[in-house]
């Protein structure tokens, strides 16, 4: 018994060690999740500005055609002579 009581004594401070090192893994891991998140975002804010410069540049051929195919513009029209 008095070995067996020894034993219990030496162990003690391992589950100490054993839960340090689960907080450790898992602050590692919800480490990851904010970082993969950040990069998330930052990934649909590109995306969002990527499709709002192909909206506004179509916009802006779309413009610029319609004025140049406007006969009443004399300025800017190209194409045949309305004369």
């Amino acid at each position: 018994m008095n070995t067996r009581t020894h034993r219990l004594r030496d162990e003690r401070g391992n589950a100490m060690v054993i839960t340090l090192m689960i907080m450790l893994v898992l602050t590692a891991v919800g480490i990851g999740f904010v970082l993969q998140s950040k990069t998330e975002t930052q990934i649909a804010g590109n995306d969002m500005r990527w499709s709002q410069a192909l909206y506004n540049a179509e916009a802006g051929l779309a413009e610029g055609k319609a004025r140049l195919s406007d006969p009443q513009d004399a300025t800017n029209y190209v194409g045949e002579n309305p004369n």
